[in-house]
Parts: structure tokens; sequence; C-alpha cells
């Protein structure tokens, strides 16, 4: 939604979000061409920053922080701890010796391959 005016207004908690729940001072837009420039240009400078920022994100494997793990696409909280500890317990140095555990899907492995180095 754009909001041209910014002014206080009350919003209750729903546990739907129906229509008659928006303020009437916020309408939706018809169509995304409907959208203010600023609105399209931010939003098209933000996809750029993102994809290029993404892309280039590696991690050293045996310097890994559990924040680093839980960023990857599909990281359980479980896994990310059972990562650091044999990492930790020196039982891991190299992110493609986890291919001998059980505990992670091989199409989970392929799309982590990508963030290490």
């Amino acid at each position: 939604y754009w909001m041209t005016d910014r002014g206080d207004f009350d919003m209750e908690m729903t546990d739907e979000s129906l229509s008659e729940d928006v303020p009437e001072s916020i309408e939706p837009p018809a169509q995304e061409s409907d959208l203010p420039d600023e609105i399209k240009d931010a939003f098209a400078q933000s996809g750029n920053e993102e994809s290029s920022a993404t892309e280039e994100v590696k991690f050293d494997f045996a310097k890994v922080t559990l924040t680093e793990l839980l960023s990857l696409y599909g990281m359980e909280e479980l896994i990310a701890l059972k990562i650091r500890e044999l990492i930790e317990a020196g039982e891991i140095e190299k992110f493609e010796e986890l291919a001998k555990y059980d505990f992670i899907s091989d199409e989970l492995m392929n799309i982590w391959a990508k963030s290490f180095h």
C-alpha cells in the first residue's frame, strides 16, 4: 500500500485481514503500474542490490557461524547446531565432508554448496 498521508490512525488487531480493516486513508493501487514513480524506482533498486549481494556472499566453512548457517535456504536450527558441533569437534573441515552424514538431503547440499568457498 502507498500512503500519501502518514498521519496517525488506529488499527485494531484482527484474525483475518479484510478490506474494512484498512483505514480509508490508505488505498491500494488498482494495478502495479498505478504506483508512484518513486516507489517503482526504489523497488527496482532494492531488487538489484539484493540479487548482487546474495550472489557474492560466500562463507568460510571452517569459520561459519550459527547465524550464517541459519541464513541458508532451508536450514533448520538443529542441523545448524549439529554442523557447528562437527566443526568444533574437528570431525569435518570442508563443506564436502558433510555428504557422509545422513541428516542433510542431497538437494540441500547442492543448494548450500554455492554458499561456501
